[in-house]
């Protein structure tokens, strides 16, 4: 993606993230565990979440995630091409335990919404 979504795709990515992490919720098997957020993450990742996978629906949202950075934005922060990286992937695995907390907590749920649309829309200067 070219790094702008609409309203509507960032809502239909909301709620298929929802689903996705409603049903992990249901059908995580008792006797795993996850050693960090990062091995959660790296896991999850590979969900399918609508027609994508998790990790590509987040990369579709980088410009909507309140702790997303770019690569422009961490370079300016004399960050070396590897280290922005895993900032960046990073910030996704931080969004995604965030939603994950958030999956059943209407209220918080729409704030979270309401906070990414506000970052889309001036990312996007609409």
């Amino acid at each position: 993606m070219d790094g702008k979504i609409s309203y509507h795709t960032l809502c239909s990515y909301f709620s298929q993230l929802r689903q996705t992490l409603m049903q992990w919720e249901r059908e995580k098997e008792k006797n795993v565990f996850f050693l960090n957020n990062r091995a959660w993450y790296l896991y999850m990742a590979q969900k399918h979440c609508g027609r994508k996978t998790v990790a590509q629906v987040l990369e579709d949202m980088r410009c909507c995630m309140p702790l997303a950075l770019t690569r422009e934005s961490i370079c300016r922060l004399w960050l070396s091409g590897a280290e922005a990286v895993a900032l960046a992937e990073s910030s996704k695995a931080d969004f995604l335990l965030l939603l994950c907390y958030a999956k059943t907590d209407e209220t918080l749920w729409q704030s979270l919404l309401e906070i990414c649309d506000g970052l889309r829309r001036r990312s996007t200067g609409a």
